[in-house]
């Protein structure tokens, strides 16, 4: 069953008839790897957030897990009185 794709654009016209032409390949063979190539590099990016907004929820949900009044810069429980790692 043949399915269709409409795109009216001359630019994308002409630009996949110059790739076919270059490749040796139909226009839909240019299409669907350039669609593919560029669904596997959207996929790649989705499951990480790298985003200030992605770090500042990251931090959010770590603050969230540590116990009442405590800070993940504290560290005086790492150093004794005189100021050297115990």
């Amino acid at each position: 069953m043949a399915m269709g794709l409409l795109i009216e654009s001359e630019e994308a016209n002409r630009m996949a008839a110059e790739l076919a032409a270059i490749r040796g390949v139909s226009m839909t063979a240019v299409v669907v790897d350039v669609l593919r190539k560029e669904l596997e590099a959207a996929r790649r990016k989705k499951p990480g957030k790298r985003t200030v907004e992605g770090m500042l929820e990251a931090a959010r949900r770590f603050r969230e897990g540590l116990p009442a009044g405590m800070h993940s810069s504290d560290h005086n429980d790492l150093y004794g009185d005189d100021g050297l790692p115990c």
